[in-house]
């Protein structure tokens, strides 16, 4: 191997940034001359570009950069292996960049052992002189699996044009770096954002926390019809509510308190209120009289227009209580030095791989981010003009046009903010509806920690969407206009056995997806590849529907409703069975036919395995997903069931490989309660389906000429092959029935 150059009076160190942070400033919106020059397209500074690049001459870097600039054109990703060892005796023989290498990921790597250090580069889609690649780095050692990034700021490029310019995480250090951040994001938004616009003065919360100048004393005021700024805290109240506001507290809250009295997560809110010059503080437990049932029920029915209307949202995202920090500790690692040849300064960082919401968040079981977990911060977000999240590794943020973070490699967080308000802004009738029930998909895996907040806590999202809606009425999470295809969800969990009991007391109709403690799913879920619905037929038609509001907000509690439908009913009942040696049981539908004669069609909620791979051709099932699980024990439930079902809709369901012919039944049974069983009322307990699938699933051997990633182009005889003999239980005659529901 060829002698590693030496490069004498190389001036380097190494250490954790230790930002020096501007004053706070009273004005979010004043010019920070720490920021610079911001390029609105970019969100980052202008670069200062080195006219020349200078030549990597190390033996070991040369193998890496080489790697890539071979790369045909065609392919993106290079991967290359280096020994730690040689990458340790290359930064003591003065390679700059190895040097880099070895003080930076010294913490999590041993250079002893001879484990690999996996560099990969991506090629970029959109590259320029200091973008085209990025680096990942994977140790395997007896630390955990771990990937990083080097890169370098935008004030300082490396002068090699070898590393990305990305965003630095610097909010590490406490509440003045998250304040220089935010205030650039806050200054970028306001300037450049027509949808994010407010005025500067929005109708005032009935009740608001007052900070005073000197951050000493504070206290909870009644506005009476003002108006001005504030902002508001989305925050997990944790299992000890220590300090809100009840009819004995209120007084003493009127009066003033300490700041010190507070919790962490609201003094955090407060001082973040106070470095932006914003006066007032919306938080909820504080602004609302918690044992005062009217005015929890008023105030919860303006929470709309309460986030709507607020200048920010501080979300603290990374804490599950109010009494832990929403600050993390986290900040980059940098490299700072002088290249011997030519004399240029360099910068280079590193950053594990920081965390972002990713598809958990939307199943409600993301750990690091506990906050997007909750139900009311599901329209908190949405409603909000500007969200400022206090994440896990860094600053997030979110608003009506755009979602940044920090490190810059974010695409948002699940549902995006952008969106919904382009679909208030443009969406048809038909892109409303479906997207409805997308929100309601995501919102019912939400957790409450009252089961009587499910209304509430979607009702300002309700409201945005009857705005949009004319002539449609709210019902329990439903609307009259789309109610055939809104009464389509179902529970679709992998065993019975991982339902939820049944909601006592019941909180909506049964019906409504509210009444139900699980997440739903719609036909045209992302559950099954986010398919394409094509509705063939509706077999029910909505006579009424109605619902009685718990109180003056129509979007909110519900005392009961009904629905009076009228459609094809076939009879049957179903029962439990035990299934294998695991004591879970399976329920069974047995249908009766018209006609005569009777026949038997069955509906398990046994899962089905999925087809095997590498094979083209047509499936059946028949399943039967039920709305809750029986706790008591199988000996105590009855052996048989009556039931009722009701033919609702037939329709084709298409994704890239598959398309179904789906046909939903909806399952009742009497009414549980004595008025309502005595008055003829059923209540739904489950939805059944047939399916009938056309499939190709070649797995990652497809035959000779077959590509398993092109999609499926069915022609209309496939489809009509698809129905010819699809068998559902209602052809062989039914009777069309009038039913009230509730």
């Amino acid at each position: 191997m060829d002698s590693i150059r030496p490069w004498a009076g190389l001036k380097k160190s190494f250490k954790s940034l230790n930002h020096i942070q501007p004053e706070p400033r009273t004005d979010p919106l004043a010019p920070d001359p720490s920021i610079g020059e911001v390029d609105m397209e970019s969100n980052r500074t202008a670069p200062r570009t080195p006219q020349v690049f200078e030549t990597v001459e190390c033996n070991v870097c040369s193998i890496w950069i080489r790697a890539f600039e071979t790369l045909p054109p065609h392919e993106y990703v290079v991967e290359t292996e280096l020994y730690p060892r040689s990458v340790r005796d290359a930064a003591e023989n003065g390679c700059p960049i190895c040097s880099a290498f070895t003080e930076l990921y010294r913490p999590i790597m041993s250079f002893e052992r001879g484990n690999t250090l996996k560099v990969f580069q991506h090629r970029e889609v959109k590259a320029d002189h200091h973008r085209r690649t990025y680096f990942s780095l994977h140790m395997d050692s007896d630390v955990p699996y771990l990937s990083s990034d080097i890169f370098c700021s935008a004030d300082l490029p490396d002068p090699w044009g070898i590393f990305p310019i990305e965003g630095e995480i610097i909010t590490g250090s406490g509440p003045d770096s998250c304040h220089r951040v935010a205030a650039k994001w806050i200054r970028r938004c306001v300037t450049t954002h027509s949808c994010c616009r407010t005025g500067a003065d929005q109708p005032l919360p009935s009740r608001l926390v007052e900070i005073d100048k000197h951050l000493r004393n504070l206290k909870v005021v009644e506005t009476k019809g003002k108006t001005g700024r504030y902002m508001c805290l989305s925050h997990c109240w944790g299992t000890k509510h220590t300090f809100e506001t009840t009819a004995e507290t209120l007084p003493r809250f009127l009066k003033g308190f300490p700041y010190t009295d507070m919790p962490t997560v609201y003094r955090e809110a407060v001082k973040m209120a106070h470095m932006m010059g914003v006066k007032y503080l919306w938080i909820d437990s504080l602004c609302i009289v918690q044992d005062d049932r009217d005015d929890w029920l008023r105030e919860a029915g303006q929470m709309a227009n309460i986030y709507a209307n607020c200048f920010l949202t501080i979300a603290a995202t990374r804490a599950k209580s109010n009494t832990t920090t929403m600050h993390h500790d986290r900040k980059d690692k940098e490299a700072l030095g002088i290249t011997p040849v030519v004399g240029n300064p360099y910068r280079l960082l590193s950053h594990i791989d920081p965390s972002h919401p990713g598809v958990k968040m939307r199943y409600g079981e993301d750990e690091q981010f506990p906050l997007l977990t909750r139900g009311w911060v599901f329209q908190e977000r949405l409603l909000s003009p500007r969200v400022l999240h206090f994440g896990a590794d860094e600053l997030l943020w979110e608003c009506h046009e755009e979602f940044l973070c920090e490190c810059e490699s974010s695409r948002g967080l699940g549902l995006s903010k952008a969106g919904y308000t382009r679909l208030l802004a443009d969406g048809n009738r038909d892109e409303l509806e479906e997207s409805w029930r997308r929100l309601v998909e995501q919102y019912s895996a939400m957790q409450l920690t009252n089961a009587s907040d499910k209304l509430p806590a979607f009702s300002g999202i309700a409201k945005q969407f009857a705005e949009k809606q004319p002539g449609s009425t709210y019902l329990a999470g439903l609307w009259s206009l789309s109610l055939l295809d809104d009464m389509l969800w179902y529970c679709n969990e992998f065993t019975h056995k991982q339902l939820n009991a049944k909601v006592e007391p019941r909180q909506a109709p049964s019906w409504s997806w509210v009444s139900v403690d699980q997440r739903v799913y719609y036909p045209s879920s992302e559950y099954y590849g986010n398919p394409k619905i094509e509705v063939v037929a509706h077999y029910t038609f909505l006579h009424q529907g109605e619902c009685t509001p718990a109180g003056s907000d129509a979007m909110g509690e519900v005392k009961g409703g009904k629905l009076t439908m009228s459609g094809p009913v076939l009879r049957g009942h179903y029962c439990p069975r035990l299934r294998h040696d695991d004591h879970e049981y399976d329920l069974f539908i047995i249908l009766t036919a018209g006609g005569g004669g009777e026949t038997e069609m069955l509906f398990s909620t046994e899962s089905l395995e999925p087809h095997p791979g590498s094979v083209v051709g047509r499936s059946r099932r028949n399943q039967l997903f039920l709305d809750y699980r029986d706790t008591r024990p199988l000996y105590l439930q009855p052996k048989r069931t009556e039931v009722i079902c009701l033919r609702m809709a037939q329709m084709l369901r298409r994704n890239q490989f598959d398309l179904e012919a789906v046909e939903h039944i909806l399952v009742l049974t009497k009414a549980e309660r004595q008025a309502e069983r005595q008055a003829g009322c059923y209540e739904r307990i489950g939805m059944a389906i047939i399916r009938k699938v056309f499939y190709r699933d070649f797995g990652d051997h497809p035959p000779e000429g077959e590509d398993r990633y092109k999609p499926i182009d069915f022609t209309a005889e496939e489809e009509a092959e698809l129905w010819s003999d699809f068998l559902s239980p209602f052809d062989g005659g039914d009777d069309v029935e009038a039913i009230v529901i509730v």
